[in-house]
């Protein structure tokens, strides 16, 4: 009888403890005993976590049962940890935590002032050092964030390695804000990011937060589809040195060493990169040889810091940009159009950033930076295919287009004189003059004139510019206030020139003679003031106004022949503003509202029909979010709809390289719905899965199709039809499983080992306007697989092996294209070209730590 009494007793016991609700509070200070605000307290290896109030306080609610670990951390200070474990029948523990000042830590108020957190009212991705390391063997930063909500990623040479690109809601690249510790990283001009650029630029990044939508105020061009915020600012405070090597298909390599010096005398501190990456590509030789370096040097006060940050990045790549008709996409994929043995890409540029800090009072901080990129490089193309006197694209070179003469080639039919020791081009044109002595009115002779127009030529088209300027940022955090004021200014000088190298008939040509010539000016002026203040524990509000100022002028000859006269000013107010409501220590609610405003590209403006002028864009980006974390999941879903006006979509027409060209539309929009899952499934087995679902649509526009019959343009209304590569679903999935001491565990060594598979979908895109399944992308599925191997000991910190196979099911899939419709013959017909991508392939990784 006793021993059921026991049995029962111990039942009840269990089933208390089950669902005792058990509640941790306290207040987090520095040590001085003022209270930090909006600290996050998190339980660690979970996804549960709360932030502070205003006088520092903090309520843990639904405390787990067992030995538990709390980590708070606060920007600026050192992050600490300690062990929570309840006793029988206790409900409620109080935890205070004191934290430490650390100057190596402030280094990351620098990049703050451009970032969402944690209570922004916007759709908010942070992604870390170690999740990027995770996936980073060479391949271009577009695939190591491919996993990332509603992002696609593709690459020309079809492997990730060389030209690149994303898509984020839709949006490429030239619509999302790019920066590097605040510094705009898009060009000027084409408002693109040229990540070729920077190869392996994500060894040297230390953290990545994505804002999907228009996101907070920044520097730089308009985000009309996210904003990519990079951080390498990050102090090492002890010494070390690493290589990072690797191999893989495709003939890819990677060789990157990296080293630091640790705090020196508690105030320096230098660190590097040397890398090199080279592959083939998956494309008929589209390879890539890529160099860089990364170099800074750091002073790090008690209350300031000043730091300087240099990276260059190197890149000659064989082109791979015409892409694969559709119909040799099942006989020859990787065929590639261009056979010029110096098809290349090659391009030069140096970044240098200047970054100070200093805190002023415990409640204001200023920051600024100095920077300077300089760029310089060309791309040469041999212009000889199939000959069309009316078609510049894809033909030999009209000589009249390249500021030539025509060349003259003559024959005297009574063998006087005999310019002419070749056989004609079956192109060349000829004209009869019959030359008469007058003196008897008597035929003397009769010379064949033979005019050539067009050669075959061999061309570089260079680009020669420079981008400067200084941004700043004061943040006041007193209170419920948190307050920071910044902007900045910048300017671009840019040159813009064309030379023919070569030609089979050169004419009146001298080397280096230059085809065209023009020069741009972009000066870039932006202020912001964003304010948060904490109405209540639960309700923080947020509101952020920015004024941009942009002129942009070019003179010159453009490489079309025509003269350029552009004198663009324009100025634009960008608010921002929303709430952030905490349902309860895991759930909370957002909602925010903002506008972005765009000026054209340079493309726009020199692309456009005589008598066009391109106007700027407006976006106004609605978001609302939930999310819920809990110890062991956390989830978040959020609907945006981004109402657009005079929005720039591709006309049907393309330039002289191939380019769609754009105009401005009334009216046209985006709408989705995006979720994000983490989960963990059991001790090491972790889930991560998101999706986006969204209607993409443009409600009127007017294709321009040019007939060949005519050389006129037919114009065809289209309503309601969706835009260009936005796919309707994405999906990604990372499933992954971390193994403990596989082999030895020792007191100096030990291992683990890591298995992932990761499982990416998109829905299919059309590569035009029209909504036409004859020009569309189908959808794909790909999964990939990695493995990882570590251990420490041995003399190293870590030795890592990783293991990375792409496409393991060897879909065949493209995940880009072109189209250029035109009419001949009363008929409407295509050209286009199609980026596949490479089938199972693999990567292999070395990485030691000392």
């Amino acid at each position: 009888m006793k021993t059921g009494q026991f049995f029962l007793f111990v039942l009840a016991l269990f089933a208390f403890s089950a669902k005792a609700q058990h509640t941790v509070r306290g207040r987090i200070t520095n040590s001085e005993g003022e209270p930090l605000f909006n600290a996050t307290i998190a339980l660690k290896s979970s996804h549960m976590g709360v932030s502070s109030t205003i006088d520092g306080s903090y309520t843990f609610k639904n405390f787990p049962n067992g030995k538990n670990t709390i980590r708070v951390s606060y920007v600026g200070y050192e992050t600490q940890e300690k062990v929570v474990e309840f006793e029988i029948f206790q409900k409620e523990i109080e935890l205070n935590f004191e934290l430490i000042y650390s100057p190596f830590q402030s280094a990351a108020f620098v990049v703050e002032a451009t970032r969402a957190s944690d209570k922004t009212p916007m759709t908010v991705q942070n992604i870390g050092k170690e999740e990027i390391e995770s996936r980073n063997l060479g391949q271009d930063l577009p695939f190591l964030l491919d996993m990332s909500t509603a992002v696609v990623s593709t690459s020309d040479a079809g492997a990730g390695v060389g030209y690149t690109n994303m898509r984020i809601r839709g949006s490429d690249m030239t619509a999302t804000n790019v920066t590097v510790n605040g510094i705009p990283i898009n060009d000027a001009e084409s408002h693109g990011v040229f990540l070729v650029n920077m190869p392996d630029f994500a060894s040297s990044v230390n953290s990545i937060q994505i804002q999907r939508g228009v996101g907070t105020s920044t520097n730089g061009a308009g985000a009309f589809g996210a904003t990519v915020n990079m951080s390498t600012l990050e102090v090492n405070e002890e010494a070390y040195g690493s290589y990072s090597g690797g191999v893989g298909s495709f003939n890819t390599q990677r060789h990157s060493v990296q080293f630091g010096s640790g705090l020196i005398d508690k105030k320096f501190t230098f660190d590097g990169r040397l890398s090199q990456i080279t592959s083939d590509g998956y494309v008929d030789r589209a390879e890539s040889k890529l160099q860089s370096y990364y170099f800074s040097a750091g002073y790090h006060g008690k209350k300031s810091m000043l730091k300087f940050i240099t990276f260059n990045g190197f890149e000659r790549t064989y082109q791979a940009w015409n892409g694969v008709p559709r119909d040799m996409l099942s006989t020859n994929r990787t065929y590639n159009a261009y056979t010029y043995p110096n098809e290349v890409d090659n391009y030069n540029q140096n970044h240098y950033q200047l970054h100070f800090k200093q805190e002023i009072s415990k409640h204001v901080r200023f920051t600024t930076a100095l920077h300077y990129t300089k760029g310089r490089g060309y791309f040469e193309q041999y212009k000889g295919s199939e000959y069309n006197p009316d078609l510049e694209f894809g033909s030999r070179a009209r000589l009249s287009s390249y500021g030539l003469s025509n060349v003259l080639l003559s024959i005297d039919t009574l063998g006087v004189n005999d310019t002419l020791n070749r056989t004609l081009p079956d192109y060349a044109s000829t004209r009869t003059d019959t030359l008469w002595n007058e003196s008897d009115s008597s035929l003397s002779r009769v010379v064949h004139t033979n005019e050539i127009t067009h050669s075959n030529i061999i061309r570089r088209r260079w680009l020669d510019n420079d981008f400067y300027g200084a941004i700043f940022n004061l943040n006041i955090a007193k209170g419920k206030w948190d307050i920071n004021f910044g902007g900045g200014l910048n300017k671009y000088e840019g040159a813009h020139f064309g030379e023919v190298i070569w030609a089979e008939f050169a004419s009146t040509s001298q080397i280096y003679d230059r085809y065209y010539d023009n020069f741009g000016v972009k000066t870039d002026m932006n202020s912001y003031l964003k304010a948060s203040y904490q109405i209540n524990k639960k309700l923080n509000l947020f509101a952020d106004m920015q004024v941009r100022r942009v002129h942009y002028k070019v003179d010159g000859s453009n490489n079309d022949g025509r003269n350029l006269a552009i004198d663009d000013e324009m100025l634009f107010f960008n608010p921002k503003g929303g709430f952030f409501y905490e349902l309860s220590g895991k759930e909370a609610v957002y909602a925010s509202a903002a506008v972005a405003n765009r000026e054209p590209n340079r493309r726009d403006y020199t692309d456009a029909n005589v008598g066009v002028d391109p106007v700027h864009e407006t976006l106004i980006d609605y978001e609302l979010g939930y999310r819920r974390r809990t110890r062991n999941y956390s989830f978040s879903v959020n609907a945006y709809y981004m109402d657009y006006q005079n929005q720039l979509v591709q006309t049907g027409q393309v330039n002289d390289v191939g380019t769609p060209i754009r105009m401005n539309i009334d009216r046209s929009y985006r709408t989705g719905l995006e979720t994000e899952l983490a989960w963990n499934i059991y001790k090491n087995l972790q889930w991560g899965v998101n999706a986006s679902f969204s209607e993409n649509k443009i409600l009127r526009w007017t294709e321009k199709i040019d007939d060949w019959d005519t050389w006129e343009q037919v114009a065809i209304e289209h309503e309601n039809t969706t835009i260009a590569f936005s796919p309707s679903v994405v999906a990604g999935s990372v499933l992954q499983y971390r193994f403990n001491h596989v082999f030895m565990k020792r007191d100096n060594r030990n291992d683990f080992a890591t298995i992932a598979f990761y499982t990416k979908y998109v829905g299919e895109q059309f590569i035009d306007n029209t909504q036409s399944n004859d020009r569309k992308l189908e959808a794909y599925l790909t999964n990939d697989l990695r493995l990882e191997y570590g251990l420490k000991g041995f003399g190293a910190k870590e030795i890592s092996i990783n293991f990375l196979v792409r496409n393991l099911f060897n879909n065949l899939y493209e995940s880009n294209a072109w189209v250029y419709r035109y009419r001949e013959g009363g008929q409407f017909r295509d050209l286009n070209g199609f980026f596949p991508q490479a089938g199972t392939h693999f990567l292999l990784g070395l990485n030691v730590r000392f």
